[in-house]
């Protein structure tokens, strides 16, 4: 490549990094999907434009976490990109794609859908809570194997404390002795208060989003919701600290307490009243 060329892809390719990639290079897909085929009157569109961030947006900080939980994105804006502005009076739980009340034998009942992007949580059929949640991805390059979050019903195991890291990704990540023996997790990804569902290693946590369905299996919520997730579970079953759950623990868990993740395929949930 002569100095000439270049010079000029260095040019292009720090004006795109820059303007923040304008276009659909950095879109919300999930936003960008909700403007072009749905209208409410609670919720309205508007295009990012060049030097817009959330700060310059929104000053109220409540609003600017109601805004980043609707558009499911708690990153950089992006110029082009579109973003969902609710209103400033409707109710959080009014915006929630999960039925207000369902028909469910599950007393205390947390739902995760990869489709709808969202979590909620249930108790006695009547919605209590709800927000944005990633899953993993279709495929993931770096193993070669997709991704996706294991659909079906589960309970939880263990919950952990906000410095939990990965012991697996990004690969490579882990150190370890001569023997094999773990001894430090420092590079691996950050899983702020980690709390398991399966024996494989998949969990909720909190995670940056911007969209789209994004983890190696994992569930990605907001910092404040996987807080009141992992505090609901641990006051349910009365453990005051992080880690596995004891064999009583486990059984209230398995009890009390049901999770479950719905399909990827766009398919009419069951359990809802119409």
């Amino acid at each position: 490549m002569s100095c000439k060329k270049s010079s000029i892809f260095s040019v292009i390719f720090w004006w795109l990094i820059s303007s923040g990639f304008p276009g659909e290079l950095f879109a919300n897909e999930y936003a960008n999907g909700v403007c072009k085929n749905n209208f409410s009157d609670d919720w309205h569109c508007v295009t990012v434009q060049a030097g817009d961030s959330w700060g310059s947006l929104f000053s109220d900080s409540q609003y600017l976490l109601k805004v980043q939980k609707l558009n499911r994105q708690n990153v950089r804006l992006r110029a082009g990109q579109q973003i969902l502005l609710p209103s400033k009076t409707v109710a959080w739980n009014k915006l929630s794609p999960f039925a207000q009340e369902i028909m469910t034998d599950y007393k205390d009942l947390f739902v995760f859908s990869p489709q709808l992007l969202a979590w909620a949580h249930y108790l006695d059929g009547q919605l209590i809570s709800w927000g944005p949640a990633v899953g993993g991805k279709s495929w993931c390059g770096d193993i070669r194997k997709t991704c996706r979050t294991k659909v079906g019903i589960f309970s939880f195991t263990e919950t952990a404390n906000v410095r939990r890291r990965s012991s697996s990704f990004p690969v490579g990540c882990v150190d370890k002795d001569s023997d094999g023996n773990i001894i430090s997790r420092k590079q691996c990804a950050r899983m702020p208060y980690f709390v398991r569902f399966t024996n494989q290693g998949q969990g909720i946590h909190s995670r940056t989003m911007r969209g789209r369905n994004a983890s190696h299996g994992c569930v990605g919520v907001f910092l404040s919701d996987v807080v009141y997730i992992s505090n609901h579970i641990r006051k349910k079953i009365g453990k005051t600290n992080h880690g596995y759950f004891t064999s009583d623990e486990l059984i209230k868990s398995q009890q009390e307490i049901v999770f479950m993740v719905l399909p990827y395929s766009k398919v009419k949930l069951s359990m809802q009243m119409n």
